[in-house]
């Protein structure tokens, strides 16, 4: 049975780091009011497999450097999705299940996946086949991962968030690089799904054209026109908004900044865009 335990800060080996659109306001508030509900996971090794905002939000508080954590150490893959599966179900904050976590967790638990399937031919080594029946089927470690992500029975989801992202960690063509990086950012950005992105890199390996551009002019008259249409609407939103209320905090806001920021990128490029064709003979 898995106990938790006390360890020190120091102890815990972290490979990854928080996402840019992290906020750890809320979570670290609700540990300083009620405690750590549910405990770090860390492996065998004390690799780090889920609590990287928990461990975090400690940090942000902590009045030592190296301060003492509680963990649970999971020795086989099915201890470590067990609790993965209870902090996303009912942990405080927990942040959304992206295909970037997925393929986070599949990586943390490498070890433990290949740890598993090696015991279990173990188990079959020298048998007759006909003994492999008594045996209980090994259910695959992504179908676990998927479960335990809550994202249901199938593996679709964990398989294919794995494939995207290993295609953007091995890829070694200069020319792919740039193409690569913008089906990132969208995927990343929420604005296209792990599918899609798997549609785009596909696409992108085939040398295929990925882009959807508007090119038949009568349809760009209407997609200027609606363009105009929400970019009006948002400067009226925007005017009903401010100034901003002091109980939003330093943290949320600068998310919105990052985000209108890259919104007046595009919008200053488009705009000089169509200064340029006007002006140019």
């Amino acid at each position: 049975m898995v106990k938790r335990q006390q360890v020190n800060r120091s102890q815990i080996k972290v490979s990854r780091e928080l996402t840019p659109n992290d906020d750890l306001t809320t979570l670290a508030n609700e540990i300083l009011a009620h405690g750590l509900k549910f405990p770090v996971v860390v492996d065998s090794d004390m690799n780090l497999i889920d609590g990287l905002r928990r461990l975090e939000a400690l940090e942000s508080f902590a009045l030592v450097e190296d301060f003492a954590v509680q963990v649970v150490i999971c020795h086989t893959l099915e201890d470590s999705l067990s609790w993965v599966s209870k902090a996303q179900k009912h942990g405080v904050a927990a942040a959304p299940v992206t295909a970037l976590r997925a393929w986070q967790l599949f990586s943390d638990t490498y070890e433990q996946q290949k740890q598993r399937t090696a015991e279990h031919r173990g188990l079959r080594k020298g048998r007759p086949r006909g003994e492999w029946a008594s045996i209980a089927p090994l259910a695959r470690s992504r179908e676990l991962l998927n479960e335990a992500l809550g994202m249901g029975p199938g593996e679709a989801f964990v398989s294919v968030s794995t494939l995207v992202y290993k295609t953007f960690a091995t890829n070694t063509d200069p020319r792919r690089e740039r193409d690569f990086l913008d089906v990132k950012r969208s995927l990343e950005a929420g604005n296209i799904t792990i599918y899609e992105a798997k549609g785009l890199l596909d696409r992108i390996i085939k040398g295929e054209a990925v882009n959807n551009k508007i090119t038949n002019p009568n349809d760009q008259r209407s997609a200027l026109a609606i363009t105009l249409s929400q970019i009006t609407g948002a400067n009226k939103g925007i005017a009903l908004i401010y100034p901003i209320h002091p109980d939003i905090t330093t943290a949320e806001l600068e998310i919105y900044l990052r985000g209108f920021m890259e919104a007046r990128r595009e919008i200053t490029a488009f705009i000089n865009s169509l200064r340029k064709r006007i002006t140019t003979p």
